[in-house]
C-alpha cells in the first residue's frame, strides 16, 4: 500500500499561508514506491493525524520533511516559500521538530538538562547559566502544566512525563510544528487524556501537531 495524493485543502483557513505545504512528493526505494505525488497543508494551529496501513508511507513522508530523505519529485513549502530540507538540524532550524516513539532523551540527565540539550545558554568562557536554564525550563513547564520536578534524572519518570520532557524541549527549541510518533502507544487512557489537553492547548498557541 502506498500513501497517495490527497484534496489539495490550500484554500482552507480564509486564505491564511499555511505554515507547511508537501506538493505532489514522491519517493522511491528501488521498486518499491513509497509515496506517490503526496501533497498535504498544514496550517498553523491546526492538529493532524497521518493514518495508514504498515508501509503506506507515513514514516517515509515524516522522514522527509525531518531532513532525513530527499524527496524524489515534488516540493516543499513553508511560508509559501519552497525550500529543500538538508538535514535534522536544518529542520530544526525552520522550527520543524520530530518526537519519535523511542524517545531520545539521555536516560542519566535531567528533566532540564533533556529539555536545553545543545540549546543551555550560557555565561563566561563557555560555562552553563543554570539560572537562566532554569528560568527558561520552568516557563515551559507551566506552559505543559508539568508538576513533576524537573531536576530528576528522566530515567526515573514515567513514560507520559518523558513525552511531556520531549515535547517542552521542541517547545524550548521554539518549534512551530512537532510531529509526535504513536505518542498514545505506551500511555494510559487518563496519561493520553492528559496528553490530548496539552496538544489542544499548542494549538491554541499557534503550534501545528
Amino acid at each position: 500500500m502506498e500513501l497517495r495524493a490527497s484534496e489539495d485543502v490550500s484554500a482552507i483557513g480564509g486564505g491564511v499561508l499555511p505554515l507547511l505545504q508537501v506538493r505532489a512528493v514522491s519517493k522511491r526505494f528501488g521498486v518499491i514506491q513509497a509515496l506517490s505525488g503526496v501533497s498535504l497543508d498544514i496550517q498553523p494551529g491546526e492538529v493532524h493525524g497521518l493514518v495508514g496501513a504498515n508501509g503506506a508511507g507515513k514514516s517515509t513522508l515524516i522522514k522527509i520533511l525531518a531532513g532525513l530523505y530527499p524527496a524524489d519529485d515534488g516540493e516543499i513549502l513553508m511560508d509559501g516559500r519552497p525550500l529543500t530540507i538538508g538535514n535534522p538540524q536544518h529542520a530544526g532550524e525552520l522550527g520543524l521538530e520530530f518526537i519519535h516513539q523511542e524517545l531520545n532523551l539521555v536516560p542519566k540527565f535531567t528533566g532540564r538538562q533533556n529539555m536545553t540539550l545543545g540549546l543551555a545558554p550560557t555565561r563566561g568562557l563557555g560555562l552553563v547559566d543554570w539560572s537562566k536554564m532554569r528560568a527558561q525550563t520552568d516557563e515551559v513547564s507551566r506552559r505543559l502544566g508539568i508538576s513533576f520536578s524537573l531536576d530528576v534524572a528522566v530515567e526515573k519518570l514515567s513514560v507520559a512525563e518523558r513525552w511531556l520532557v520531549s515535547i517542552g524541549r521542541a517547545l524550548v527549541r521554539k518549534a512551530r510544528l512537532i510531529a509526535m510518533d504513536e505518542p498514545t502507544a505506551s500511555l494510559s487512557g487518563a496519561e493520553a487524556d492528559r496528553l490530548f489537553r496539552v496538544v489542544r492547548e499548542l494549538a491554541a498557541a499557534d503550534v501545528a501537531i
